[in-house]
């Protein structure tokens, strides 16, 4: 991970990709008044449930369920209105922790070196070392489209916001709103785990994995192995959303 991934991941949302945060806030800010409509809706709905279920038991509604109900509406309200703002913190707290882990830990970019030294033939020495070239660019690459894939998520999760927090209201929906906020959190806690998988991948493989120099490969199973190193790093970082989410519960 180089210098400029970790300065995209420490962005904030408003910083990283400033029209599509502005298109995002505009569609968040349009669908506030329909996600407002949806409140009421199921305030309305839920005191007729309440009214026809206390009106089998005999009773009626009293000061503790209105004010209940009020409570409920007022979060809700809340929540819908300043959604935006929310997502922007949740975004910025996984931001803060990224930065300070990267100023205690220092991230090397990842490079594969292939040591074709033992290998004879420049045929196969150059075979190596395209193959090694050609890791090392999809390393780039995924990486930068895994960043880009995360900010595009929380992009889109903030503009609909409003749309899904509305469900908040209703005890047998509430669900939807708290996956939404959970989802949007594990997105921005994918930038944390990124930055410790690249902190720590290539330690771990140095140490342990890969150390299968045997002396009767003839060089043929450093090289590999070194080439091996970059397509299991790939995969490690591509299954970094995917633990995010098991960690908040969302996969």
């Amino acid at each position: 991970m180089d210098v400029n991934q970790i300065k995209d991941l420490t962005q904030s949302l408003a910083d990283y990709a400033p029209k599509v945060n502005e298109m995002a806030n505009l569609i968040n800010s349009t669908s506030l008044k329909a996600a407002q409509i949806i409140i009421l809706i199921m305030l309305l709905l839920e005191m007729e449930s309440w009214h026809r279920y206390l009106k089998q038991e005999s009773g009626g509604f009293n000061n503790g369920l209105f004010l209940e109900l009020f409570f409920k509406f007022f979060l809700a309200f809340l929540a819908v209105t300043y959604s935006a703002t929310i997502f922007d913190a949740i975004a910025e707290l996984f931001n803060i922790i990224l930065k300070a882990l990267s100023k205690f830990v220092s991230v090397s970019e990842f490079k594969n070196s292939v040591d074709t030294d033992g290998i004879d033939g420049w045929v196969f020495k150059s075979f190596l070392g395209l193959v090694g070239a050609i890791t090392d660019v999809v390393v780039g690459v995924s990486m930068k489209l895994i960043i880009f894939m995360r900010a595009f998520e929380m992009y889109i999760l903030k503009a609909i916001a409003p749309l899904l927090i509305a469900f908040w209201m209703a005890d047998s929906t509430r669900d939807i709103a708290k996956n939404l906020l959970k989802q949007f959190a594990a997105a921005a806690f994918q930038g944390v785990v990124l930055f410790v998988v690249s902190a720590t991948y290539a330690a771990f493989v140095t140490d342990d994995l890969f150390k299968v120099s045997t002396g009767r490969g003839n060089g043929w199973d450093i090289a590999w192995s070194s080439i091996l190193k970059s397509i299991i790093f790939v995969f490690t970082i591509w299954k970094t959303q995917q633990q995010a989410k098991k960690l908040f519960g969302t996969s």
